[in-house]
């Protein structure tokens, strides 16, 4: 509507549009190629969310004809998702922390746990007193 809207503007102030589809040369086909991954993961992903929608509110409706209260269908598939993606995400991100700061030359000890992985640790800090705390040896 916006687009629309302009279009007497731009014809008062004499303005033409003429697109250019010479696009050869212009360095748009290595991202496009590397762009491809992920336009299949998103189509992947709405397939899979379209089937699991469909999936869950129909056992949602057959619970509901069989007289069940409550605990199926897509509200439920919603809690349990969320009850393991929350988890997992933390302990993806303290695992990644981790192994980084296992890769870097003289970078403090990594912790024994996914949540000191978490909390930024500099030489003598918090990381270091946790490692002495449970026994572990500060940079190794």
């Amino acid at each position: 509507m916006q687009t629309l809207a302009l279009v007497p503007a731009l014809r008062a102030a004499k303005f033409r549009w003429r697109p250019r589809f010479d696009w050869r040369g212009s360095g748009l086909t290595r991202p496009l190629r590397a762009a491809g991954w992920l336009v299949m993961l998103v189509l992947t992903n709405q397939a899979a969310y379209w089937v699991v929608t469909r999936l869950s509110t129909a056992t949602g409706q057959h619970a509901v004809d069989q007289g069940v209260a409550g605990g199926a269908g897509y509200t439920a598939y919603s809690y349990a998702f969320q009850l393991w993606v929350v988890p997992q995400g933390i302990v993806t991100v303290a695992d990644r922390g981790q192994h980084r700061a296992g890769r870097r030359p003289g970078a403090p000890a990594a912790g024994l746990s996914p949540a000191t992985g978490l909390r930024p640790r500099g030489r003598g800090g918090r990381g270091q007193a946790r490692a002495r705390t449970y026994g572990a040896t500060p940079g190794g």
